[in-house]
């Protein structure tokens, strides 16, 4: 039944000693660039901290995939190598990765497993309609930048030109920019910690 995970962690924690809380967190709401959802639950001995003790609100704000994009050159036109690859898989009438993202938007999730139907950076008359530019699935580098992995981070074995083998460790991750916030809220709990009486 939905929620009944939750509920069963708060639950088993609680009865652990833990006061535990939970936040869903809209990652297109913190700065990344793409819809995905994630529950964030955190638990602590103590049950003096205030109400919002576990909530995240640092970094509000919307990004959309043009402002992480707008540095990239095409492919055919690049030195990094992790530009340079892309699927090739057609355009199927249904499924997962037949859509063309919108630079003026968020990203789709990025999945492990899309069996090469990674979505498209454009298709031929689609929203994007970048003249003169083919249509194309969106590339490693790209995957890479809506996860909110930093800009020049290396995709390959240094000196190998990186696979489409690496779409599915770039879906697997949590979006570094998300690891930070949670990061940032626990530093933020445990350097108050011993005020906490």
């Amino acid at each position: 039944m939905k929620g009944e995970p939750i509920k069963q962690i708060v639950n088993d924690f609680s009865n652990a000693g833990y006061e535990v809380k939970y936040q869903l967190i809209k990652c297109e709401e913190y700065g990344i660039p793409q819809t995905r959802w994630r529950v964030i639950i955190m638990g602590i001995r103590k049950n003096n901290m205030s109400e919002n003790w576990n909530i995240i609100d640092y970094n509000k704000k919307k990004c959309t995939l043009g402002n992480y994009f707008k540095h990239l050159k095409e492919p055919s036109e690049t030195p990094d190598l992790a530009q340079q690859v892309f699927s090739k898989a057609a355009k199927l009438e249904r499924g997962q990765g037949q859509k063309e993202i919108c630079l003026d938007d968020f990203g789709p999730t990025m999945r492990a497993e899309h069996h090469g139907n990674i979505e498209f950076r454009r298709h031929v008359n689609g929203i994007n309609n970048e003249e003169g530019l083919d249509e194309r699935r969106l590339t490693v580098r790209e995957a890479a930048l809506i996860q909110t992995f930093s800009p020049n981070i290396i995709l390959t074995d240094p000196g190998k030109k990186p696979t489409m083998s690496a779409y599915k460790p770039i879906g697997n991750a949590v979006p570094p920019l998300l690891g930070y916030l949670i990061a940032n809220k626990v530093t933020e709990l445990l350097s108050g910690w011993s005020t906490i009486e």
